[in-house]
């Protein structure tokens, strides 16, 4: 376990930076108005890079450093467990989020250089970006899902030892809010999903 939270906090750390230089490119394309690779004059790019920025630093850092870095490292440690419940779930949910975030990258690419034609005409991307975008939530959902599970069990197997600590009653909360968000997260996704690829739609 103290691996894998190390390698979550890599994570965490890595997309940190990402979403930080994201956002001070915003900052510096507002405030630079004689560099043309600085600013935004399309408004559809300005409006992807700040969704991207958002999107990485909430999910990608702020869920990975409090679920999986310290989650993981400290909650079995509290409850004088040395693992915990199911170890090698850990591991796959780790495995799905770098997943995830390859996916968002790819689709948060596409998006910009379908936007901005500082080298050559790529609109022929907007194709893919919906796609990698819907499996990358997918695979986030599913990365969190089992991820909150993990904790939920393990808390629960040490609540029959123990009075859990303040912080170990704050993951419980937090993964228990995390099973709420993901399904209705998926349903979004899937509805986006039948209405891009199935023309389905609710209302004529």
């Amino acid at each position: 376990d103290k691996h894998i939270s190390v390698l979550y906090f890599k994570f965490a750390i890595f997309s940190g930076i990402l979403g930080i230089l994201l956002s001070i490119y915003l900052r510096f394309s507002e405030v630079i108005a004689f560099n043309n690779f600085l600013k935004c004059t399309n408004y559809a790019f300005y409006e992807i890079v700040f969704c991207g920025c958002t999107v990485i630093l909430a999910f990608f850092f702020c869920m990975s450093v409090l679920l999986g870095g310290f989650g993981i490292r400290y909650v079995p440690v509290l409850l004088g467990r040395s693992r915990t419940y199911f170890p090698k779930i850990n591991y796959i949910s780790y495995i799905l989020l770098i997943l995830s975030f390859s996916m968002f990258i790819l689709s948060l690419g596409f998006a910009i250089f379908s936007q901005n034609d500082l080298v050559i005409n790529l609109s022929y991307l907007k194709v893919y970006i919906v796609d990698f975008l819907i499996w990358s939530l997918y695979l986030f959902g599913m990365s969190y899902f089992l991820l909150s599970i993990n904790l939920i069990l393990t808390i629960g197997k040490g609540l029959k030892r123990i009075i859990p600590p303040l912080f170990v009653q704050t993951m419980m909360v937090t993964s228990i809010l995390m099973l709420c968000f993901i399904p209705l997260l998926i349903g979004i996704v899937t509805k986006t999903l039948l209405v891009s690829q199935l023309n389905f739609m609710n209302f004529n």
